[in-house]
């Protein structure tokens, strides 16, 4: 689970702030179902202002399921 939530920060900071992870100020995740081996996994992100986004991680199969990392929150100086 917390590699998971990892994993999916790494996509956070690539897609908003690429090179500068110290930009990061805040990361709130909420899991909500266990992922098991072998499953492709998406970030799917919405940037909500210039310094934040909320997102989920869900199956790549199956984007429209019941997600992994639900009710997620980043934000950035």
């Amino acid at each position: 689970g917390v590699s998971s939530a990892g994993v999916a920060m790494r996509h956070i900071i690539s897609m908003f702030i690429p090179g500068q992870p110290q930009r990061l100020t805040r990361f709130k995740c909420r899991f909500t179902s266990p992922v098991l081996p072998g499953t492709t996994l998406r970030v799917v992100a919405w940037k909500t202002s210039e310094s934040s986004c909320v997102f989920k991680m869900v199956d790549a199969s199956c984007p429209d399921g019941k997600p992994f990392l639900n009710h997620c929150i980043a934000e950035w100086e």
